[in-house]
């Protein structure tokens, strides 16, 4: 009797992962959260990172993506953070203004062009702004960790934010 090996191609779906800054080591539960959530998708899921490096601290952030590359992620694309000051006229709070860059936006539309992406996942409210990028090339998940966004002052709605004293959330 013949054996007969059939060889199915296993398509695995590629995902792109966007946070503020190296989620390794983890420093709080949000980052926590995410490592656990690559632990568990690593050997279904193909997924890189797309994040920010502080240029004072640039050997942490390549210490941290090499871990990455290594234990749970495909690649790590590094996109140095240059914060311009807060501007009081921008429709963003002032620590999402923190997280804008051009190169950032730049660098994510050509990865879901160059990458053949399927999914960005976006964590982190001050990284909501990117979802705007990715939004009609393909699907988008964001998932915020804290619900301190409620906050008038951490709010994306300039009129939250210039609410006088006096006034609350009506929830």
């Amino acid at each position: 009797e013949a054996i007969v090996a059939v060889v199915v191609p296993i398509l695995v779906a590629i995902g792109l992962l966007m946070v503020s800054t190296i989620p390794y080591p983890a420093f709080n539960g949000g980052e926590a959260r995410i490592i656990s959530l690559l632990r568990c998708l690593k050997d279904k899921y193909r997924f890189s990172l797309l994040t920010f490096f502080e240029p004072n601290a640039k050997a942490r952030g390549l210490a941290g993506a090499l871990i990455l590359e290594r234990n749970l992620l495909h690649k790590v694309h590094l996109v140095e953070r240059k914060p311009e000051k807060p501007s009081k006229k921008s429709w963003m709070p002032p620590y999402a203004q923190n997280c804008r860059s051009k190169e950032m936006a730049a660098r994510l539309r050509a990865l879901i062009r160059k990458e053949s992406i399927d999914l960005v996942q976006v964590e982190f409210n001050e990284m909501a702004q990117y979802t705007l990028e990715a939004r009609g090339k393909v699907p988008v998940v964001f998932t915020e960790h804290d619900v301190s966004i409620l906050s008038r002052l951490r709010s994306y709605l300039p009129e939250a934010r210039d609410w006088g004293p006096g006034r609350s959330w009506n929830l």
